[in-house]
C-alpha cells in the first residue's frame, strides 16, 4: 500500500484508488502525484493480482481474486485516517 499527500493541510479529502487488474499501482503516479498536490491524500492499496506480486495463474487464489479486492478495501475503509493514523509521505 502507498499513501500520497500533500505535506501540510489538515482534514483533507481522501481518495481510495485501486490499481486495474494485473497492474500496479506504480503505473499511475503522474495521476495520484496530480491529486496530492492538490490538496489529497491517495491511499493505494496493493492487490493479490499486481503484477509486483507476480502470482502465478495456477495459485489457489486466483479464481477469488476479486474477493480479495474487496477485502483489501474494506479493511482500508474501516480504518480511521485520522492525523495520528496518517503521515504524508
Amino acid at each position: 500500500m502507498r499513501v500520497s499527500a500533500p505535506s501540510v493541510g489538515s482534514e483533507l479529502p481522501i481518495i481510495v484508488f485501486s490499481h486495474g487488474f494485473g497492474w500496479s499501482l506504480d503505473v499511475y503516479g503522474p495521476l495520484v502525484d496530480y491529486w496530492a498536490a492538490h490538496g489529497c491524500v491517495v491511499i493505494q492499496p496493493t492487490h493479490l493480482d499486481s503484477r509486483t506480486l507476480n502470482l502465478p495463474p495456477d495459485d489457489p487464489r486466483t479464481p477469488r481474486i476479486w474477493r480479495f479486492r474487496v477485502e483489501d478495501l474494506k479493511r482500508i475503509l474501516d480504518q480511521r485516517w485520522q492525523d495520528h493514523h496518517f503521515k504524508p509521505a
